[in-house]
């Protein structure tokens, strides 16, 4: 499917394929604007956000394992081995960012699909179904409630970004052109990017960051806020030579 857009990307536009190509495939062995984690990351994302599905998906490969059908034990291998896989790959990437394993809502929807639908149609316990499609119920408004908790209103986001417009152009105009960012609140380093002009991250530079740095001609800059606070800055003492600003908001 993708490789005629491949070819013709290529062919077209060369030069900035061959550049995007190469930085993508850096994810995968540097950590790239802070993104670490554990190797268990995205292992810990899907039990955050797609608990349910991963429930019902395991009930449908278990299903499907015992089925005599053979194409549909062929879908749940196919399936299986594309999860373990791409799980394999992201697992021990350097950069860890959610997004990354999104693609295995597909292989996961149809474990689940079928666990449901064989569920539903071979037990020979008929009260069980209405019991099953409680569970379902339950675990659908577990996940609205998951997305209830996390709403942010609309009015808030639009004043705050504002506000982070306002404090980054401002923090903008007082940097030299050699400055390099730290410790932006969560994902607002792009932000800090855009008004600023310069190279930011969201995470706390250790001293070999701040030496590779320094050695390389850049002045490191650090927000300070409710993650890393003025008395925190204090007690590192290879931070203090450097430039600061409080995040007001």
């Amino acid at each position: 499917i993708v490789l005629p857009w491949f070819i013709y990307c290529y062919l077209e536009y060369r030069e900035v394929f061959v550049r995007e190509w190469k930085y993508n495939s850096e994810h995968l062995f540097e950590p790239l604007e802070g993104h670490v984690n554990e190797w268990y990351f995205h292992l810990k994302t899907w039990y955050d956000y797609f608990l349910p599905i991963v429930v019902f998906s395991a009930i449908g490969l278990l299903l499907i394992h015992k089925e005599k059908n053979v194409v549909a034990r062929k879908i749940g291998i196919v399936s299986s081995l594309a999860i373990v896989a791409v799980m394999l790959v992201y697992s021990f990437a350097a950069t860890a960012l959610p997004a990354y394993t999104i693609i295995l809502l597909l292989p996961v929807a149809f474990l689940a699909a079928a666990g449901i639908e064989r569920f539903l149609s071979v037990t020979e316990k008929k009260w069980l179904n209405p019991v099953f499609i409680i569970l379902i119920t339950g675990f659908a408004t577990y996940n609205l409630w998951q997305g209830y908790k996390t709403y942010i209103p609309q009015d808030w986001i639009a004043e705050h970004q504002l506000h982070m417009k306002e404090f980054y152009s401002e923090v903008g105009d007082k940097l030299p052109e050699n400055a390099v960012i730290f410790n932006t609140p969560e994902m607002e380093f792009i932000e800090a990017m855009y008004y600023t002009g310069r190279v930011s991250y969201q995470m706390v530079p250790t001293e070999e960051d701040i030496d590779e740095m320094v050695a390389k001609g850049y002045e490191p800059t650090l927000i300070l806020d409710q993650t890393f606070t003025r008395e925190e800055f204090n007690e590192k003492d290879y931070l203090r030579p450097f430039q600061t600003f409080e995040w007001p908001y």
